[in-house]
């Protein structure tokens, strides 16, 4: 990040971002590009930049993040905070670091448990989607779990395609007895289920 005496105007420092603009996007007093102020140090991935011409009640800059590797548009966040929150989360979702941020989220996410087995499904989905952004393993499994419970099919699938996916899978996760006596049965009655959608011999084996 820049400091007090590097920051200024992403037109001036690196004005060749404002390519990412959408044409549409454009307007009279400029685009959040040409306004942006950066506030990230010289990098050829990415940008984090203020726009003091999208300002909300509070007088709080919207921030973007801009990085090239996720071949999507700048994404948006209602506040400096709200970017570094996110950033902060996502260190952890990548890293994984010990400490008592993943402590604290791993003990919430077992009161979230308990709530779910309570009843409070709502309450819970909520706690351990946010755990998820922590890279809080268990939370993603849990969500699943009660998706699969509220026949919530779709969202379910998802959550198992991440959790199966080689960057992602936990360790043990194949041989532990909630995937091979919950989750796998699930998985391979909808393999079977979209194999006789498509008219596939396999589907009527047994």
């Amino acid at each position: 990040m820049r400091d007090t005496t590097t920051v200024g105007w992403l037109r001036d420092l690196e004005p060749f971002w404002e390519e990412w603009e959408d044409v549409e996007e454009q307007e009279a007093g400029g685009n959040r590009f040409t306004r942006g102020l950066l506030l990230s140090d010289e990098t050829d991935s990415g940008i984090l930049f203020l726009d003091p011409g999208d300002v909300d009640g509070s007088g709080e800059w919207a921030a973007y993040s801009l990085f090239c590797w996720r071949a999507e548009p700048p994404t948006r966040f209602a506040s400096f905070t709200a970017l570094m929150e996110h950033l902060y989360a996502e260190f952890h979702q990548m890293r994984k670091p010990a400490g008592e941020t993943r402590d604290a989220w791993d003990a919430e996410v077992e009161r979230a448990r308990v709530a779910a087995l309570a009843g409070d499904v709502d309450a819970a989905d909520e706690v351990l989607e946010r755990a998820e952004d922590f890279g809080r393993e268990r939370a993603t499994v849990l969500r699943a779990q009660i998706l699969l419970l509220s026949r919530n099919w779709y969202e379910a699938g998802t959550l198992l395609g991440r959790l199966l996916h080689p960057s992602f899978l936990p360790t043990g996760f194949l041989t532990d007895p909630l995937f091979t006596e919950e989750l796998l049965p699930y998985l391979f009655d909808d393999h079977l289920r979209g194999a006789r959608q498509a008219g596939c011999p396999c589907s009527k084996a047994r």
